[in-house]
């Protein structure tokens, strides 16, 4: 009787062990997934709702066929479709993107027209010196080649020594036989000129070439009252260009005035040269008015001193 007592109540201890276990384990079932909250309860503890997974629209990837084109180089003057006369000296100007990083080296612009090769090296003009092709000017001359009757085609070519790759800007322009005279905002006209000795060399071997300029603007000229520029061109009696120089920050113009170039040059082997002046828009890239041109032999001094 003794052994049956003691096997019930081992029995019985199991089983109750055994029915706590299984209550336990549906308490725990019942945490770990709880039941399914109905859309519009809102009372249910959003610390028990499932996250909610918000779809995203993918990105589309950027095509490169929509950027823009950089302007490496671009020819200001003369403009697309310009009439330019045939066999003449012709001023081409414009800008480019210089040294755009400190990585750029030696970058530069060069020309060509009708295809004629080799491309033709333009002047540097930009503000930082005599490598500062951020703007440019080349004058084509016969001595390279010339303006044919009918379509031209002139391009400009930036390139860089470390660049394999080189960018180009093109306008076609008509040579024509005679074209009307441009009339200009401002007239100018020369006063004086001289291509003499240094006052201040010492061994007579720099020359200073100067030429003074009057000028008169039209009474509706929007440039009246701001600074523009002027720009002397010396050639040497082949064609060549000697030196430009110009105003470092340029002058404000008036109804009407006086205004001196002035430059110098160490080479005194040269005998006679030409100069050649225009006003320029601050910028130095379009005229604002007629050219004049001075013939001048060494010692000789024209019109009158101011």
């Amino acid at each position: 009787m003794a052994i049956e007592l003691r096997l019930f109540t081992i029995g019985s201890v199991i089983s109750l062990i055994l029915a706590s276990a299984a209550t336990a384990s549906i308490v725990h079932g019942q945490t770990i997934f709880p039941k399914a909250q109905n859309a519009t309860n809102t009372s249910a503890s959003p610390s028990h709702a499932p996250p909610k997974l918000v779809p995203t629209k993918p990105s589309t990837p950027l095509s490169l066929t929509k950027q823009p084109k950089p302007h490496f180089v671009n020819i200001a003057s003369p403009s697309m479709g310009e009439r330019v006369l045939v066999g003449k000296d012709l001023l081409i100007s414009g800008t480019s993107a210089g040294n755009i990083n400190a990585t750029s080296i030696n970058c530069q612009v060069s020309v060509n027209v009708n295809a004629i090769k080799p491309y033709q090296r333009a002047t540097a003009t930009g503000p930082t010196g005599a490598g500062d092709y951020s703007k440019w000017n080349f004058t084509l001359s016969p001595k390279y080649t010339s303006i044919k009757q009918g379509q031209n085609k002139i391009t400009a070519k930036y390139s860089c020594a470390n660049n394999p790759r080189s960018f180009y800007n093109s306008v076609n322009v008509t040579g024509v036989t005679t074209v009307s005279a441009k009339v200009y905002e401002i007239n100018l006209k020369v006063g004086y000129g001289h291509f003499i000795s240094m006052p201040t060399s010492t061994n007579n071997k720099e020359r200073q070439i100067k030429v003074v300029v009057n000028y008169t603007a039209a009474a509706s000229t929007p440039t009246i009252n701001k600074t523009i520029n002027g720009v002397m061109k010396v050639y040497a009696p082949n064609g060549t260009l000697i030196k430009t120089s110009s105003f470092p920050n340029g002058f404000v113009v008036k109804h009407s005035g006086t205004v001196q170039l002035a430059t110098a040059i160490k080479d005194n082997r040269l005998q006679q040269l030409t100069a050649v002046v225009q006003f320029m828009t601050k910028d130095k890239l379009q005229p604002l008015s007629n050219s004049v041109m001075v013939k001048l032999v060494f010692g000789q001094k024209i019109g009158n001193k101011v």
